[in-house]
């Protein structure tokens, strides 16, 4: 664990990121730690492996993903039927869930409901009402918005919110007892600090009547505007987690499938679907050159990376994975060096575990 500590010890120092926390490890066996605090004050509190991260994008495959795949193999939900067969509102009836899950939709990457809009209603409303881009067949272009338009095709077939589901039929079942949207008031200072509250997110509180624990940070809070929209539960963006945590979800996915997941249907989910492109259903797969996974890690490997300065890759050829939590954008997102960093990281884990 030495040379995971002493470089994120160095991130620290060099102003990447005010604390991280890690777990690595294989299917039967994990080891986690942390460095830093939760903001670059010295009397700020240590982070821990168990203290609560915004997990941004992760939210992808952490939530939404594990949940269709879930409903997939359980034949609820099918890949090749129009998105709009599950979830009228949605128009483009050529949309299919397949192309949600690969980022071919045709959806805009994102959008800034808050600059319209104020209230959850008007954001689903400007949700729906985008139009797709004119690429016949559509490009991949990684949405933010197509994982929003999953999140609705999850509970129309359940009928019941993809926070519900998805402890229903992973977290819970995994022993993620600490992972949730919408950490409670009394969670919320356990969490990972990230921005300054901006003047637009804080007149939106205050008119939520949504009681903060940080008056100059965002504290519990999904960080991510379009999640924040929408109420802090997407299918993009929202999930807190821990590092604990992620490493139960990262060991089912390493294991191949063994307690919730159908090994036949992972391996399909998690395999690279295109040659013009890295994705998975769901799930990214690592690129050949400047992935964030490093050198190490089997080309094989899928995971995915958060905005927030989060990351987890399996490896699926040698069963062992890595997570790794940060909270980059504290207090704003201006610097760099987690790009250096992520790689390096999990060149690490994958010479530590090759060493015990």
């Amino acid at each position: 664990m030495k040379k995971i500590t002493e470089l994120l010890e160095k991130g620290v120092e060099d102003g990447v990121f005010p604390g991280a926390s890690f777990a690595y490890g294989t299917p039967g066996d994990f080891e986690s730690g942390a460095v830093g605090r939760h903001t670059y004050s010295e009397d700020s509190p240590e982070i821990t492996a168990s203290t609560l991260f915004d997990m941004a994008s992760v939210t992808k495959v952490v939530s939404t993903t594990s949940t269709a795949l879930v409903l997939n193999q359980h034949d609820q939900i099918e890949l090749d039927t129009a998105a709009s067969s599950y979830d009228s509102k949605f128009q483009h009836e050529a949309v299919k869930v397949r192309d949600l899950l690969l980022h071919k939709s045709g959806l805009p990457a994102y959008k800034r409901f808050e600059k319209t809009c104020r209230s959850i209603e008007e954001s689903e409303d400007a949700l729906y009402a985008l139009s797709l881009r004119e690429a016949v067949p559509p490009k991949t272009e990684y949405s933010c918005m197509g994982f929003m338009i999953m999140q609705r095709v999850i509970q129309n077939v359940t009928e019941k919110t993809l926070a519900d589901t998805v402890k229903e039929l992973v977290w819970d079942p995994l022993g993620m007892n600490r992972t949730t949207y919408n950490p409670g008031k009394a969670v919320r200072p356990l969490c990972a600090p990230t921005e300054t509250i901006p003047d637009w997110r804080r007149e939106i509180e205050d008119e939520r009547g949504y009681e903060r624990v940080n008056e100059e940070f965002v504290q519990g809070g999904v960080h991510d505007p379009a999640a924040f929209m929408m109420g802090g539960i997407s299918g993009n963006a929202g999930v807190f987690s821990s590092a604990n945590d992620m490493a139960l979800w990262a060991q089912e996915l390493a294991s191949g499938g063994d307690k919730i997941f159908s090994p036949l249907v992972l391996a399909e989910w998690r395999r690279r679907q295109a040659e013009d492109s890295s994705r998975g259903l769901g799930f990214d797969t690592k690129s050949s050159r400047n992935s964030s996974a490093g050198r190490r890690f089997d080309i094989k490997s899928f995971g995915h990376s958060g905005y927030t300065g989060t990351c987890v890759w399996i490896d699926p050829t040698n069963k062992i994975f890595g997570v790794l939590l940060t909270n980059r954008v504290h207090p704003d997102d201006k610097g760099g060096g987690i790009s250096q960093i992520r790689p390096k990281f999990f060149d690490a884990v994958w010479e530590t575990l090759q060493e015990s």
